[in-house]
């Protein structure tokens, strides 16, 4: 009776905002590893730069499936 309750409200919170957003910061770590391993001497400036924007692109990303994910999670349990 335990795992059943459990598996009803957690499974789907899981399912539909973390492993999504588990999935967005792996590849955002790697396309963010890729970045610096291209890194030339003189292009470090335009490398901090793009670095910012995938930031900010991650983190967008991550509140938008929280945002919009977590709400029909809730509406599964």
């Amino acid at each position: 009776a335990a795992y059943t309750q459990y598996r009803t409200y957690f499974l789907p919170f899981g399912y539909f905002t973390l492993v999504p957003i588990v999935i967005i910061s792996i590849f955002g770590y790697l396309s963010y590893r890729h970045v610096k391993s291209q890194l030339l001497p003189g292009r470090k400036r335009s490398l901090s730069r793009l670095t910012r924007q995938m930031t900010r692109i991650a983190l967008s990303q991550i509140i938008i499936v929280l945002m919009f994910s977590t709400p029909f999670a809730i509406a599964q349990a």
